[in-house]
């Protein structure tokens, strides 16, 4: 067999200056690899991640190995070990042990030995997630350890933020990064307050400052300067930029701006503004076929009824067009019951009408490309909800740091660590259900895999009588389900359609 690879890289922020894990080295090291394998190994791509942690797979270079091998482009992963993939101890174990099997990917971590298609590879198991563990904890104490070190340095007045706000620069002082005005930026805060003090909306001071040529914060820190220079182009200033800038206490602090304005840091935060809704937990996921039917009549999606049957008090589906033809004349009556679709969809799926000549694996393969894509929001909605942390974090760093200073009272520093604090709780609570967001998705993983067994083989032949049929199932190996009058159903499948 002819394996196309994908070699992966990895280097985190700490180990970003380490000659012998630099990203060049983990990668020569796979292609001699590679070299004394044979011929039958051909490299199809090289994919890195410079300066991200291991915590995480929201990761730019790892997202476009996904994306190739559910493509079917690479069907092998080669890393230097394991903690290059990744040092997230659960996620490590979902994707080697569940969705690279269903994608059918051979995975090697070439320092650790560790290769799915070898035969010891079940009596490694133990071993790998031990070093996965491992790893993860490692990660955790690099953490602790980059926080001391970044607090400490704080306490000693030091900015260790990335690109300063809008109307700062930073300089050396005394061997220390501090964050100095940007004389050059004044006269532009202080129009911006004066402005918005005149009644102007954030819209109409962006249209002043566009005409002033003014740059926008992002090019002015990627160029250096505030003002365009000689026929460079002005970008157009977001209202939200404008905003920061007016709702930010330091600014007029600092830029020693008499104007009073209520800032963010006053309001209270969004997830304080509301009570959370009550989850309607008896309906949730309870809808098989809402999103992929369509009325094969007028071609429009079909509706969804809910109701509850009286004598059991189980909720009962079905769907319905009932739209009008254009003339406004004739309406469209399609209505089926959801339990009739199932019924047909069981059908489908024992029969293989609409999947003839595939397999057990061809099915797999499309369940675990479905988990990809949906791993996708909740991993981007984790690593979004880390770095509002992290803000929250060195937010009150820099207030402890200007209380030191005498910047600021005691009482101040005291409410601003406060509201922080309960930031950091809202945010943490976040990706608790974030968590449990993915765990829920590997669960219907595992439901849809249980299904596959029983239609295709004997290791779980009730499957299909047990009636595991979902949205998720359905949506994962149907685009569309078009039902036309006299009850006829037409199932259209992904498989047909992209294998």
């Amino acid at each position: 067999m002819t394996y196309s690879v994908g070699i992966y890289a990895r280097i985190s922020v700490e180990h970003e200056y380490e000659p012998s894990l630099s990203v060049e080295n983990q990668t020569e090291l796979i292609k001699n690899y590679i070299k004394e394998l044979g011929d039958e190994y051909k490299i199809y791509g090289v994919y890195t991640d410079r300066g991200v942690s291991g915590t995480t797979f929201e990761r730019a270079g790892f997202i476009r190995l996904l994306d190739d091998v559910s493509a079917g482009r690479v069907n092998c992963i080669m890393v230097k070990d394991l903690s290059r993939l990744g040092r997230n101890y659960i996620d490590m174990g979902n994707y080697l042990e569940k969705l690279f099997p269903a994608l059918g990917v051979r995975f090697i971590a070439v320092s650790d030995g560790y290769d799915t298609m070898c035969s010891r590879a079940e009596d490694d198991k133990l071993s790998m997630n031990i070093k996965n563990l491992v790893n993860e904890l490692y990660a955790r104490d690099i953490s602790q350890k980059v926080r001391a070190v970044k607090g400490m340095a704080q306490k000693n007045g030091e900015y260790v933020g990335g690109t300063p706000p809008y109307g700062y620069i930073c300089v050396r002082q005394a061997g220390l990064r501090r964050l100095c005005i940007n004389e050059e930026a004044r006269p532009v805060i202080k129009k911006i307050y004066e402005c918005r003090r005149s009644g102007m909306s954030y819209q109409s001071i962006a249209s002043v400052l566009y005409q002033d040529k003014i740059h926008t914060p992002k090019d002015s820190a990627r160029l250096g300067r505030i003002y365009c220079g000689c026929g460079e182009k002005a970008g157009l200033w977001s209202p939200s930029a404008i905003s920061k800038i007016i709702n930010k206490h330091f600014y007029a602090t600092d830029f020693k701006i008499d104007e009073d304005f209520k800032t963010e840091d006053e309001k209270p935060s969004h997830y304080e503004q509301k009570p959370a809704e009550k989850s309607r937990e008896k309906n949730v996921g309870a809808s098989v076929f809402g999103k992929i039917i369509y009325c094969g009549e007028c071609g429009k999606k079909m509706k969804t009824l809910c109701r509850k049957n009286k004598k059991n008090e189980e909720t009962v589906y079905s769907y319905y067009c009932g739209r009008f033809s254009p003339d406004g004349k004739k309406r469209c009556r399609n209505y089926i019951r959801q339990e009739t679709l199932c019924l047909c969809m069981k059908k489908a799926f024992e029969t293989q009408e609409h999947i003839r000549g595939l397999n057990a694996r061809d099915f797999s393969r499309l369940n675990g490309e479905t988990l990809v894509k949906s791993l996708r929001a909740p991993e981007q909605k984790n690593a979004a909800e880390r770095r509002r942390i992290d803000a929250c974090e060195a937010a009150i760093y820099e207030a402890y740091s200007k209380s030191r200073q005498k910047k600021i009272s005691c009482g101040e520093y005291k409410k601003i660590k406060e509201r922080q604090i309960k930031r950091i709780d809202a945010y943490k609570d976040s990706l608790a259900k974030t968590e449990k967001e993915k765990e829920l998705l590997y669960a219907g993983f595992d439901e849809r895999e249980k299904i596959i067994a029983g239609i295709f083989g004997d290791r779980d032949a009730g499957a299909k009588e047990r009636g595991l049929y979902s949205a998720a199932l359905a949506e994962a190996f149907f685009y569309r389900v078009n039902v036309s009058g006299g009850k006829k159903i037409t199932f259209l499948s992904r498989l047909k359609r992209d294998l």
